[in-house]
């Protein structure tokens, strides 16, 4: 074997390394921008516009399956006339830390708004 494709060997690990590691910073990153949007959000004031354009789905989060936190009965009462709105980048497949934590915001914040929608529901 050339020297070179020893080099090369060796080489293509650390780039690959290095290829992987910029991938899961940008990823780092954009969980970080969606938690603090989620965290600082004015939840109520969200839920009443969705409500004035008629927007009456709950929020939900993905799991090991679909959840929508706030709601047990989300399936047989709901889930026919009103659907959900599923936060994106939420799984049951944990990559890093920080999409824990976004998977834990996205809880929260969902478990926020369905509570505030379920009394703005019509009466029927």
């Amino acid at each position: 074997m050339t020297r070179l494709n020893t080099a090369g060997l060796f080489l293509l690990p650390l780039i690959l390394s290095v290829a992987a590691l910029q991938g899961c910073s940008e990823k780092t990153a954009k969980y970080a921008d969606q938690i603090r949007a989620l965290e600082s959000a004015d939840v109520a004031a969200e839920v009443e516009a969705a409500v004035s354009k008629g927007d009456l789905r709950f929020v939900g989060v993905m799991g090991f399956g679909l959840l929508v936190p706030g709601v047990p009965d989300y399936q047989e009462k709901y889930a026919a006339r009103y659907g959900v709105r599923v936060i994106e980048n939420t799984s049951d497949a944990i990559e890093n830390e920080e999409h824990r934590r976004l998977q834990d915001a996205a809880y929260r914040y969902a478990e926020k708004y369905n509570s505030l929608l379920i009394p703005q529901l019509p009466k029927n």
